[in-house]
Protein backbone atom coordinates (compact mmCIF):
# COMPACT_ATOMS: atom_id res chain seq x y z
CA UNK A 1 0.00 0.00 0.00
CA UNK A 2 1.24 3.40 -1.02
CA UNK A 3 2.59 6.00 1.86
CA UNK A 4 1.55 9.43 2.79
CA UNK A 5 4.15 11.43 4.55
CA UNK A 6 2.15 13.84 6.84
CA UNK A 7 4.47 16.86 5.17
CA UNK A 8 3.55 15.93 2.04
CA UNK A 9 -0.61 17.74 2.86
CA UNK A 10 0.71 20.94 2.35
CA UNK A 11 2.54 19.93 -1.26
CA UNK A 12 -1.28 19.64 -3.14
CA UNK A 13 -1.79 22.60 -2.87
CA UNK A 14 1.07 23.46 -4.97
CA UNK A 15 -0.81 21.07 -7.75
CA UNK A 16 -3.86 22.76 -8.50
CA UNK A 17 -2.23 23.53 -11.68
CA UNK A 18 -1.53 20.06 -12.44
CA UNK A 19 -5.08 17.97 -12.29
CA UNK A 20 -2.88 14.43 -13.28
CA UNK A 21 -0.68 14.63 -10.71
CA UNK A 22 -2.85 16.04 -8.03
CA UNK A 23 -5.14 13.01 -9.46
CA UNK A 24 -2.21 10.79 -8.03
CA UNK A 25 -1.46 12.35 -5.10
CA UNK A 26 -5.36 11.86 -3.95
CA UNK A 27 -5.26 9.10 -4.99
CA UNK A 28 -2.17 7.85 -2.72
CA UNK A 29 -3.54 9.73 0.19
CA UNK A 30 -6.81 8.47 0.57
CA UNK A 31 -5.16 4.84 0.08
CA UNK A 32 -2.67 6.01 3.15
CA UNK A 33 -5.40 6.91 5.24
CA UNK A 34 -7.43 4.37 7.46
CA UNK A 35 -10.31 6.19 8.09
CA UNK A 36 -11.76 9.40 5.03
CA UNK A 37 -15.05 11.31 4.90
CA UNK A 38 -15.24 13.50 1.84
CA UNK A 39 -17.87 16.53 2.49
CA UNK A 40 -19.64 18.42 -0.50
CA UNK A 41 -19.10 22.06 0.78
CA UNK A 42 -20.44 23.57 -3.03
CA UNK A 43 -21.78 21.88 -5.90
CA UNK A 44 -23.01 23.93 -8.37
CA UNK A 45 -24.48 22.70 -11.67
CA UNK A 46 -24.50 25.15 -13.70
CA UNK A 47 -20.90 26.59 -13.56
CA UNK A 48 -19.59 23.27 -12.72
CA UNK A 49 -17.69 24.77 -9.85
CA UNK A 50 -17.59 22.82 -7.04
CA UNK A 51 -15.73 22.32 -3.23
CA UNK A 52 -15.03 19.04 -1.86
CA UNK A 53 -13.41 19.18 1.72
CA UNK A 54 -11.57 15.55 2.77
CA UNK A 55 -11.21 14.58 6.08
CA UNK A 56 -9.43 11.66 7.55
CA UNK A 57 -6.44 10.08 9.51
CA UNK A 58 -3.58 8.78 7.97
CA UNK A 59 -2.34 4.89 8.41
CA UNK A 60 0.89 4.64 10.37
CA UNK A 61 3.52 2.94 8.83
CA UNK A 62 2.93 -0.12 10.48
CA UNK A 63 -0.63 -0.11 9.74
CA UNK A 64 0.27 0.23 5.89
CA UNK A 65 2.00 -3.03 5.51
Amino acid sequence: MPTFNPRELRGLEKLEAAPQKLQTELARLVASSKRVSPKVELCNEKSGEYCIKLEGTLASEEETR
